[in-house]
């Protein structure tokens, strides 16, 4: 009996030993799959997050280039109404300036016209009441064709617009307006109306002119 107790105690403790050994084996199987489970889990999460990664950096680049086009296209506006508000700033003073210059040079006109207008209006002889003449005189004063030319005297006169006065304001042709005497002859002093300022002059220039004829 002991001898059977002592086989039985050493089967029952080799077989305990073995099955230790067993389970230790299924423990390491069991830790290497786990760990091969974590490696693969990692693995998938590296791959996930640089998937994601990779995401946010496409969206990132592709928002930042619609800001930059957004902003290009508000700086591009902007500067087009500033360059467009310039332009009318500009046009409108040149337009001023065109229209100061045609302003000076309408007034410089006007002035150089009168200045002429006085200047060939003083050369023409203006003759004053009482002042000695040499006149043309007509038999007929409704019918005046050849003249005869006799010495006398401004009786008075009056001015008249010229025919080729302007339409819009009557201004005088650039010799003035025309000039019409009233004569009194010394030889008989008889008087003649109307009488166109061509056809009298002063008698001291008529006696100039016809000396030579008179001789």
């Amino acid at each position: 009996k002991k001898i059977e107790h002592v086989l039985f105690a050493n089967y029952k403790g080799g077989k305990s030993s073995r099955e230790s050994s067993s389970s230790t084996s299924n423990d390491y199987a069991n830790n290497a799959a786990a760990n091969n489970e974590v490696e693969e889990m990692e693995k998938k999460h590296k791959s996930e997050l640089e998937r994601w990664k990779n995401q946010m950096q496409k969206e990132q680049i592709a928002a930042r280039e619609i800001a930059v086009k957004d902003a290009t296209s508000k700086e591009r506006k902007r500067i087009t109404r500033e360059m467009q508000s310039r332009h009318a700033e500009e046009i409108a003073k040149l337009k001023e300036q065109f229209r100061e210059e045609r302003e000076r040079w309408k007034e410089e006109g006007s002035k150089a016209k009168a200045e002429a207008q006085q200047s060939i209006t003083r050369r023409k002889p203006t003759l004053e009441v009482g002042e000695e003449v040499y006149a043309a005189w007509w038999p007929d004063v409704n019918e005046r064709g050849t003249a005869s030319w006799f010495a006398g005297r401004v009786k008075s006169y009056h001015e008249v617009k010229s025919k080729d006065d302007d339409d819009d304001g009557g201004e005088d042709n650039d010799y003035g307006p025309t000039r019409l005497y009233t004569i009194k002859y010394d030889d008989d002093g008889t008087e003649m109306d109307d009488i166109l300022e061509h056809y009298v002059f002063p008698k001291a220039d008529y006696l100039l002119s016809t000396e030579g004829h008179r001789d």
